[in-house]
C-alpha cells in the first residue's frame, strides 16, 4: 500500500472555541481526513474551559495539539516555536496548511527549519496591515508559500504582489455542513416584527453599531421592529452607550453567547440576517461571512456590507442585499425589499445556500493539495 501523505494544520483558532477561521479550519480538516489523509492540527482554543477542550479533542479521529497561552508575548513566540518544532519532527509531515496570521509565520518557519511544502489560507487581517513591521514580516512568510488560497476575492484582492515568484493562488470561499441545517429546527418566538439578527463577537468589526444606527430610519415604517445580537459581549460598554444615546433601548437585545441550538433556532426565526461589518483600525475586516450563509440555510436573507469578503457571501436580489455599511438609507431600503419579498428571498436563500456546501467546497482543496502533494 502506497504511503497515506501527512498533513499539519496550523490554525489560529479551532473549535470549540468561537471565531469563522476556526470553523473553516475544523471542517477543512475533517474533510481531508475523510478523504483518506492522515491529518493533524497544532492550534490554539480561547474562551473555552480546559474541560471543553479536553472533552472537544477526545471526540475526534485526527490528533489535535494545543499551544498553551502565556502572560508574556516573548514566552508564547518561544514556546509556540518549541512545540511547532516537537511536532514537525514527530510528525514528518509532507505538506503544512497554515491559516491565520501568526500561523503564516510559523510556516514560513516551518519551510526554512524542514523544507516542507506549504498551502496558506488568508482571511482578512492576515494580509491587510497597518503595521509597518508587521505587514513586511507578514509579506516575506507568504512569499515563501507554494500556493495561497483567499476566501474570498475581496480577500486575494489585499494579498501582496511578489515579482518574479510563481507562488499559485486561487479563491475558495468558505462551506458550510449542510447536514446540520437539514434536522427540524424547531420554531422560536423572536421579538420585534420585524426580528433582525447578527450573530458575531459584539466589537467593531461585526459592524453591530452600524445596524443600531440605521434603526431610527427602520423605525418609520417597522415601528414593531427588534434587532437581536447574538455572541460575545466583548465590546458591550460602547454598544450600550450608543443604544442609549439613539434612545433605541426598545429595540435592541444584547443576548450574549448562546448554545448551538439555540442560535440555529434564533436564525430561522429571524426575518434578516444583519453583517454590516466594517474594518477595524487594525486593517482587519470581514474575509467572508460563513454566518450568512448558515443563516440562509434556514431561508434567512441578509444584508451586507460592501468592501469586504461578504461580497462573494451575498448575491443582490438573490439570497440579500449588499449595502454601503453607513448608509443608513440603503439599509432601511434593503430591509424594505426583503420583506416586501419575503417568501421568495427565503427560497432563493435555501437555494444560494446549497452552493457552498462542504462536500461540493472541499473538491477545490483536494485539488491543490493533490497538486502540491504530487
Amino acid at each position: 500500500m502506497a504511503n497515506i501523505p501527512r498533513i499539519l494544520f496550523v490554525s489560529s483558532e479551532f473549535p470549540p472555541g468561537p471565531g469563522g477561521i476556526g470553523n473553516q479550519a475544523f471542517n477543512v480538516v475533517q474533510y481531508l481526513h475523510a478523504n483518506g489523509y492522515h491529518i493533524d492540527v497544532l492550534t490554539i482554543s480561547d474562551f473555552m474551559s480546559e474541560k471543553e477542550v479536553l472533552d472537544f479533542d477526545a471526540q475526534n479521529e485526527f490528533q489535535v495539539h494545543r499551544f498553551v497561552r502565556h502572560a508574556s508575548s516573548l514566552k508564547n513566540y518561544r514556546h509556540r516555536l518549541k512545540k511547532a518544532n516537537e511536532v514537525v519532527k514527530s510528525g514528518e509531515y509532507d505538506l503544512v496548511i497554515c491559516s491565520g496570521r501568526f500561523s503564516i509565520w510559523l510556516g514560513a518557519y516551518l519551510k526554512f527549519r524542514f523544507g516542507v511544502k506549504l498551502l496558506a489560507i488568508t482571511h482578512g487581517g492576515d494580509v491587510v496591515i497597518t503595521n509597518n513591521v508587521l505587514r513586511r514580516v507578514t509579506h516575506a512568510c507568504l512569499k515563501r508559500y507554494d500556493t495561497v488560497s483567499s476566501v474570498s476575492a475581496y480577500t486575494a484582492s489585499k494579498l501582496p504582489t511578489f515579482s518574479g515568484n510563481k507562488q499559485r493562488r486561487v479563491v475558495i470561499n468558505n462551506g458550510i455542513d449542510l447536514r446540520e441545517f437539514e434536522v427540524e429546527v424547531p420554531s422560536r418566538a423572536m421579538k420585534g416584527s420585524p426580528s433582525l439578527i447578527t450573530v458575531g463577537n459584539l466589537w467593531f468589526r461585526k459592524g453591530q453599531q452600524n445596524v443600531i444606527a440605521a434603526l431610527p430610519e427602520i423605525i418609520k415604517d417597522y415601528p414593531s421592529v427588534h434587532y437581536h445580537c447574538v455572541g460575545l459581549k466583548s465590546e458591550e460598554e460602547r454598544i450600550n452607550k450608543q443604544i442609549m444615546e439613539l434612545g433605541v433601548q426598545d429595540y435592541v437585545t444584547l443576548h450574549g453567547k448562546v448554545d448551538r441550538d439555540d442560535l440555529i433556532s434564533m436564525n430561522k426565526s429571524s426575518d434578516i440576517f444583519m453583517m454590516l461589518s466594517v474594518a477595524s483600525p487594525s486593517g482587519d475586516f470581514e474575509g467572508f461571512g460563513i454566518a450568512i450563509l448558515e443563516a440562509n440555510a434556514l431561508g434567512t436573507p441578509a444584508i451586507g456590507a460592501l468592501g469586504s469578503g461578504i461580497e462573494d457571501a451575498i448575491s443582490n436580489g438573490e439570497n440579500g442585499y449588499l449595502v454601503e455599511p453607513l448608509n443608513t438609507h440603503q439599509i432601511a431600503e434593503a430591509v424594505r425589499n426583503i420583506l416586501n419579498k419575503k417568501e421568495a428571498f427565503k427560497s432563493q436563500s435555501l437555494e444560494f445556500a446549497d452552493k457552498f456546501s462542504w462536500d461540493i467546497i472541499i473538491k477545490q482543496y483536494l485539488s491543490e493539495v493533490e497538486r502540491l502533494l504530487n
